[in-house]
């Protein structure tokens, strides 16, 4: 199969306009499939509102692109419809931009339905927002959507069927999203913690699941090799046993569609008790990173959640501090000292407990309300007394006598 190949335009604006660096730019870009030919790197100040960028640099890139015979050009920033429409009929090529690349390779990531689901959405979102044509194809595929009528314009048509398929797709979301929500209530009913595995794309959050798991969740050096969340259960030290998760890669450039329409996904990371925050030690950016993935937490409302930063790949980095916690999931170098922190937050971790006492026992009440917080709701008869206390892992097992076993 013949590769479609591409010319890179990496535009380098003040650095706070910058989504991507040049090499995460040719990796995403290089996942989708092109062949890259050409990188040509352009400096402006100020976005051009015509083309994005300076129309001066058209001539020489019709140019490039007649000499490397390139069938695309890939812009390394988001570019509006009006944007790919002038460079398109300028340059004679198909124009993407960083966008259309991360969804991509989201689309051939996508395992599960969900996923699927998801990946389509975020495209469905995307192309309305773009407010491009040619799909009336769906009409034939999905025996027929309501129209108004023949002398509806091509456009109209377009945006129509591109809502009612967006329609669709969210209703099938919210069927998927009421079991994982069932399953949430079921982890909550039963006490077990949360562990969310977060990061960076392609840190190694799969190689460090595998490693505290057991498990043979697929890891290979690409973005976003992971998009299904993995849940297992396990043991850490003497602890009760708790649930954690492998959760979908961060990015800079993360698109708004993708943020909107895997909700469902990072809605998970959000009931999370413990967030296991994987750093690439080895990557000279990583501490960009750290603040992309901070900045994501903040706008799911996980920030408050507490975090253990685990710095991977340290057996191959050369910016190793004794300040933070080195780990490889290659050589196993630290993840002893990982379950041990792990451990020490559990012990910590206050897990809403309903306890029944009698109240000749009235004294363990006393006991629990001095050292832990007590929630409002108190049932109190003439014999006993049942009440919610938020008590931390390492306590349960103490009062295990008095938990009042949860209906199902």
């Amino acid at each position: 199969m013949t590769q479609t190949r591409a010319l890179l335009l990496y535009c380098k604006l003040p650095k706070r306009f910058n989504p991507v660096d040049i090499r995460e730019f040719c990796q995403l870009s290089e996942s989708t499939g092109l062949s890259i030919q050409y990188i040509y790197i352009h400096k402006l100040k100020t976005i051009q509102p015509k083309c994005f960028c300076h129309l001066s640099i058209i001539p020489w890139l019709i140019t490039i692109i007649q000499n490397i015979r390139a069938d695309t050009i890939v812009f390394s920033h988001a570019i509006s419809a009006s944007n790919q429409k002038n460079l398109s009929r300028l340059l004679k090529v198909n124009v993407l931009d960083i966008n259309e690349i991360i969804l991509d390779i989201f689309a051939q990531r996508a395992q599960s339905k969900e996923g699927k689901l998801q990946v389509e959405l975020a495209q469905l979102l995307h192309l309305s927002s773009k407010l491009v044509k040619g799909w009336t194809h769906l009409e034939r595929q999905k025996g027929g959507i309501g129209l108004r009528g023949p002398g509806e314009k091509q456009l109209e048509t377009d945006r129509r069927l591109i809502k009612s398929r967006i329609i669709h797709i969210k209703n099938q979301i919210r069927s998927v999203e009421k079991t994982r929500l069932q399953q949430a209530a079921y982890r909550k009913k039963s006490m077990t913690p949360l562990i969310a595995l977060i990061g960076y794309t392609n840190v190694g959050k799969s190689s460090l699941f595998n490693s505290l798991t057991k498990g043979n969740a697929l890891c290979a050096d690409k973005p976003f090799a992971t998009l299904d969340p993995l849940i297992r259960k396990i043991k850490i030290n003497k602890h009760a046993p708790v649930h954690i998760i492998d959760t979908v890669g961060f990015i800079h450039a993360l698109p708004k569609e993708l943020k909107q329409a895997f909700k469902s996904t990072l809605d998970v990371i959000s009931r999370a008790d413990l967030l296991i925050h994987v750093i690439d030690n080895s990557n000279p950016c990583h501490l960009q990173h750290i603040q992309a993935v901070n900045q994501i937490l903040t706008e799911i409302n996980a920030d408050n959640i507490p975090q253990i930063l685990a710095y991977n790949k340290s057996d191959i980095s050369p910016y190793i501090s004794n300040r933070q916690l080195n780990i490889s999931t290659y050589t196993h170098q630290g993840i002893p000292e990982l379950l041990g922190m792990i451990s020490d937050q559990l012990q910590h971790m206050l897990i809403p407990t309903t306890l029944e006492i009698s109240m000749t026992e009235y004294y363990i009440y006393e006991e629990i309300q001095y050292m832990y917080p007590i929630l409002p709701k108190i049932i109190e008869t003439t014999h006993k007394m049942i009440f919610t206390a938020l008590l931390p892992a390492s306590s349960i097992k103490q009062y295990s006598a008095y938990i009042k076993p949860k209906l199902s």
